[in-house]
């Protein structure tokens, strides 16, 4: 009989090699940074590539993917999307920084999509209250167009990094300046 367990797992190594991997877990793939979960960049923004002082944001952030085709469930029921996507999101923190001006930039836009949305909220409050029903439904599709347009800003303005895939744990982010990518080589 032979000395051999069919059931132990397999010994071979893969064909290919990942990424060289930079001690905190990053590397470059053209215009976007390949990291793995809990990846501290330099103190640099990410931005302007300046480095950062003791005043800028250092920020360890959650950051998640989910497949696109999820969302298209939405169409099917909102339910059923958020579960499935509840499942699939793969989830990764990264501990980047922003100097203050860009910080403040971001700052102003979410400041900005926040008001658009809660003013949307107000109207649609003020509308449906409304006697004049020639006011009425202007009202309220104006206050639903500012309701969506203020979340979507919201959601695109907002950030200043975003995931665009991921794949055997390294997720790919877009947003770093050519700089910044530069200086990781």
């Amino acid at each position: 009989m032979p000395d051999e367990n069919p059931y132990a797992p397999s010994v071979t190594t893969l064909a290919s090699s990942p990424p060289p991997l930079r001690p905190g877990g990053y590397h470059r793939e053209g215009d976007l940074l390949l990291i793995r979960d809990g990846t501290v960049l330099p103190a640099r923004c990410i931005k302007t590539n300046q480095p950062i002082t003791a005043r800028d944001w250092t920020r360890a952030a959650k950051i998640h993917w989910t497949p696109h085709w999820v969302w298209v469930l939405l169409l099917l029921s909102p339910l059923v999307a958020l579960i499935v996507a509840a499942i699939l999101q793969k989830k990764a923190t990264l501990t980047y920084s922003l100097s203050r001006p860009v910080r403040s930039g971001y700052l102003k836009k979410s400041a900005f999509s926040l008001a658009l949305f809660f003013f949307g909220v107000l109207l649609l409050i003020y509308s449906i209250g409304s006697d004049n029903p020639t006011l009425q439904m202007p009202g309220i599709v104006t206050a639903i167009l500012m309701l969506v347009v203020g979340l979507v800003l919201l959601v695109v303005l907002g950030k200043a990094i975003a995931v665009k895939r991921h794949q055997d744990g390294w997720f790919a982010i877009k947003g770093c300046s050519p700089e910044f990518l530069a200086s990781l080589e």
